[in-house]
């Protein structure tokens, strides 16, 4: 389903309150998954189950890509009956601010056996409730703009939010390291809870009834299984488009220009810094064209730069790539979110935002396999 664009006649209400509210929480996200990204290797090195890092992996892709959908479902149910999915929203952040606060304590201690099954259960159990608290979050989007077309516009603030910590992530780092595991885990369980609490005071004060739905008998009727399997596989390339973006373009780019030229996160914060700025902007190649459009359109741009990074010999020609790329990855986060809540009725929200969440975790755990390709590749 392609968002139509907005009549001149028509009134074009956000509510920016709302949309920066949910850009707060997803800032808050998104950092939270850096800093587990980042800590969770020494930590388990450290706690001694770091022959589990795989399954962790695989358990952080099987976790999303099913618990999402289910808690996007539940959601849509709880709104037909109360008018409002914030039990939910809610209940993610107080167990992934709990478990924050309990990794933060347990790390403080002394490693043995048993305090490292204890840390491995809670970060089994901080990753879910991040699932729990995401799809209803990004359920949200359609009660901030009145009208679907403008729901790009909407999602920018969210890509950013996104796009910016990864752009920056030379920097994080080294503000992670500053603060160390305990006080890092300890303001992400504080921040997470707050900005919860904020969003919701924020809907609840202008948007809360955009959130209620009819409740008739047919408003969770079952929807076509192509139609979810389009939505999850949207997912899985927005994670395959992010993975060209942070990864695989960059490294390809270095290596042709040379160790004194750039190096892949010099390159990588160009694409990812271009796409944090322009995402606002190209917005309105949804709004215009169409989120179907902007879905594919863009796509088929990034498969191209990825195509051609491995021919750019010079800092100009991979500047210019990393622009183009930037530009794309920006369009594609832009469309991917809408194209997805607009292929379902709104009484199904929840399972849109859950399935394509679903679709980046399982995506961005397959996406982790490129660089190796790309690598072999190259090295041919």
């Amino acid at each position: 389903m392609t968002l139509s664009p907005v009549s001149p006649s028509q009134p074009h209400e956000i509510r920016w309150s709302c949309a920066y509210a949910l850009a707060t929480l997803q800032l808050v996200v998104t950092l939270g998954w850096l800093a587990y990204a980042h800590f969770h290797a020494k930590l388990a090195e450290h706690f001694g189950f770091a022959a589990l890092s795989g399954f962790l992996s695989l358990y952080l892709g099987i976790a999303g890509a099913t618990l999402a959908p289910v808690v996007g479902e539940v959601g849509d149910r709880i709104v037909q009956r109360s008018g409002n999915r914030f039990p939910v929203l809610v209940t993610g952040a107080l167990l992934a601010g709990a478990t924050f606060v309990s990794v933060a304590l347990t790390v403080t201690a002394t490693p043995s056996g048993f305090l490292g099954g204890v840390l491995l259960v809670l970060m089994l159990i901080w990753i879910a409730a991040m699932a729990i608290l995401q799809a209803p979050a990004l359920a949200l989007l359609p009660a901030v703009a009145t009208q679907a077309g403008r729901w790009p516009a909407v999602a920018s603030p969210l890509v950013v939010a996104t796009v910016l910590p990864l752009a920056l992530w030379p920097l994080v780092r080294m503000v992670l390291d500053g603060l160390g595991g305990t006080i890092t885990f300890l303001a992400g369980g504080v921040l997470v809870v707050a900005s919860t609490f904020w969003l919701r005071r924020v809907f609840t004060a202008e948007a809360s009834a955009a959130e209620r739905a009819p409740t008739d008998v047919e408003a969770l009727a079952p929807a076509s299984g192509a139609i979810l399997a389009i939505v999850l596989f949207v997912g899985m390339v927005s994670a395959f488009v992010t993975r060209l973006a942070s990864d695989v373009v960059p490294s390809l780019l270095a290596s042709r220009l040379g160790s004194g030229a750039a190096t892949p996160s010099l390159l990588a914060a160009a694409i990812l810094g271009s796409g944090t700025v322009l995402a606002p902007t190209l917005s309105g190649v949804g709004l215009t064209f169409g989120t179907r459009f902007g879905v594919l359109g863009s796509a088929a741009i990034a498969a191209g730069c990825a195509a051609v990074a491995p021919l750019c010999t010079s800092i100009v020609a991979a500047l210019a790539v990393a622009i183009v790329l930037g530009g794309a990855m920006a369009v594609h986060l832009d469309c991917a979110l809408p194209f997805a809540l607009g292929s379902l009725p709104l009484r199904r929200a929840g399972l849109s935002a859950g399935l394509y969440l679903g679709g980046v975790f399982a995506g961005s755990q397959l996406a982790s396999l490129v660089p190796l390709v790309a690598a072999s590749s190259g090295g041919g």
